[in-house]
């Protein structure tokens, strides 16, 4: 890439999610110059091994950074705005980036960063404008100040609609799908089902409603010997342990815990037919969703936020009543009764995923927007 066509990008994002990783690394390979600042340092340092990329932080304590959105104790967040501010003055960056609008979005609309572009999340258009009349505020005033409003899907853009009314853009997460591939072989006659997720072990993914739908499931299909696999850490998992041991799934329930995003494809892999029973909207897009059909897993969702929307309800997978365990299992006896309609629900998966969503697709979008700036 010549150094014209080489842009120096600054961005405002957690250094501990898996997206934050997946896109500095993409646009780091396209010859980009990235300075990443981040309130937290993160748990493995990824980036220091990335051509390109620079990391800073404020090195604030995970407690903090992961409270409940919006909380009274983020005003610390402030703290930041100086040395935000002086790192974009000596850097001297072509786009700055901020994800997360109640975050990294006010730090630098705070610091004054330009041109600036603000990605929504989740929560912070779903949930922290309605905490109070100086959340809504503060919310709409980055959205309405920065350059370019990103969204990575059409439902959370709607609702990113709400809170201010401007121009925003789709450009959705990508993922390689080159790695997350279907099983190099084929399922073993007789092995048990295996049922399962790649979800963080919090409230908002209802992974209670996963187990009480897994028990019922248990009661029709025990000749099928159904496993039912767990993967993800999370605050929860206590509680969902003795939940499964109040329905005696003991045996035929796994939570492995957390696990490397490395690893993750291998995860998906294993499993027969992948669930997601999401039950707050904040769940906006659903990137466990397309990793798991672009491993030609037939997927099952809840009518939640953007996860109908990745899946093309119908065609790639099932779509369910938020909280309704009942319909979950009714869903999941669908698929188990018939393995071709499983079967090709996951192979038009893997192909809608490959046109819409493969990774280099996406940075295509976004380098598209950082250069309309530019």
């Amino acid at each position: 890439m010549s150094s014209a066509s080489r842009l120096k990008l600054f961005w405002l994002s957690d250094a501990n999610t898996a997206h934050t990783e997946r896109w500095v690394r993409a646009l780091a390979a396209r010859g980009h110059e990235i300075l990443l600042f981040s309130f937290i340092r993160p748990h493995r340092d990824v980036f220091a091994s990335i051509p390109g990329v620079r990391l800073e932080s404020a090195n604030l304590p995970s407690d903090l950074v992961y409270a409940t959105d919006g909380s009274l104790g983020k005003i610390a967040y402030m703290r930041a705005v100086p040395t935000v501010r002086a790192l974009a003055k000596k850097f001297a960056p072509d786009v700055c980036h901020t994800h997360y609008v109640s975050s990294y979005g006010i730090v630098g609309m705070l610091a004054g960063l330009r041109p600036r572009v603000a990605s929504i999340w989740g929560s912070d258009v779903y949930t922290t404008p309605f905490r109070s009349v100086v959340h809504r505020l503060a919310i709409h005033s980055v959205l309405r100040t920065a350059n370019t409003v990103l969204s990575t899907s059409w439902v959370m853009r709607e609702q990113g609609l709400r809170i201010c009314r401007r121009d925003m853009r789709v450009v959705p997460f990508g993922i390689d799908i080159n790695r997350f591939v279907p099983p190099a072989t084929s399922r073993e006659p007789g092995r048990p089902v295996v049922i399962g997720t790649v979800k963080s072990l919090e409230p908002k993914y209802g992974i209670d409603v996963l187990i009480e739908a897994f028990a019922i499931v248990r009661q029709e299909f025990g000749s099928l010997n159904p496993q039912l696999l767990i993967a993800g850490g999370g605050t929860r998992r206590a509680e969902y342990e003795s939940l499964v041991d109040r329905l005696g799934l003991r045996d035929t329930v796994t939570f492995t815990g957390s696990i490397e995003y490395s690893k993750v494809h291998e995860v998906h892999q294993q499993l027969d037919i992948a669930v997601f029973p999401s039950v707050e909207d904040s769940e906006s897009f659903g990137v466990s969703v397309i990793e798991a059909q672009a491993c030609a897993r037939p997927v099952i969702v809840s009518r939640v936020g953007g996860l109908p929307e990745v899946i093309g309800e119908g065609r790639t997978g099932l779509v369910v009543p938020p909280r309704d365990k009942v319909a979950l299992a009714r869903a999941i006896g669908t698929l188990l009764e018939d393995p071709q309609r499983a079967r090709a629900l996951g192979e038009a998966g893997r192909a809608h995923v490959c046109a819409t969503y493969g990774l280099e697709h996406s940075t295509d979008l976004l380098e598209g927007e950082y250069r309309q700036l530019v």
